[in-house]
Parts: structure tokens; C-alpha cells; sequence
């Protein structure tokens, strides 16, 4: 099948963390960014990359960039589940992701 069921179980497990259409709903009615980070850092699975975040100061360009960097790493925890002879691969992926984060 050449893929790692493995990693693909992982991967499957994680997306049900992802954000539903309730979280949307109560994000549409908060009134400022930093409303939005505090319920994203106590009530999603973005709270590990959000700690440092000052809700009461925090920039929205700064808040998306911390989001995003989830998704790297995500990817870094799915690394573990792949076949090593695989990361090779992504490790293309990897090195364009961090490039876009610095940027």
C-alpha cells in the first residue's frame, strides 16, 4: 500500500481535534482579537502554541502566525509514526515550512 498505517491512524486521530463549526460560531460573536486568543488558548487544541500570548496585547498578525506554526507541529509529531526510509520525502516539506514561518 506504501503508506504507514501508523502515521495515517495518527493523522486521522489528530484531525478530530480540528476546529467544528461551533467553535466558529462562538469565535464570529467575540468582539476582539483578544477575545479570540483566549478562547483558542483555553478551549482548542491551539493552547500549547498560544501560551506565551498576551490576550490582552496580542496583534492578530501575530495570533495567525502562532496558529499556523500548530501546523508544523503537527507534522513533526506525525514524522514519528512515518517509516524512516520516507523522510526524505517530507523533509522538502519541512524546510518550506519554515521558511514560510520566518517569513
Amino acid at each position: 500500500m506504501g503508506l504507514d498505517r501508523a502515521m495515517v491512524t495518527k493523522a486521522k486521530a489528530r484531525s478530530a481535534q480540528h476546529l467544528n463549526m461551533d467553535d466558529f460560531t462562538k469565535m464570529i460573536n467575540l468582539s476582539t482579537v483578544g477575545e479570540v486568543a483566549a478562547y483558542l488558548k483555553s478551549q482548542t487544541r491551539f493552547s500549547a502554541v498560544l501560551e506565551a500570548v498576551n490576550e490582552k496585547s496580542v496583534h492578530r498578525e501575530y495570533l495567525e502566525q502562532r496558529i499556523r506554526s500548530q501546523a508544523q507541529h503537527d507534522f513533526n509529531a506525525l514524522l514519528k509514526f512515518m517509516k524512516t526510509d520516507k523522510h526524505h520525502f517530507y523533509d522538502f516539506f519541512i524546510k518550506e515550512m519554515e521558511i514560510n514561518h520566518i517569513l
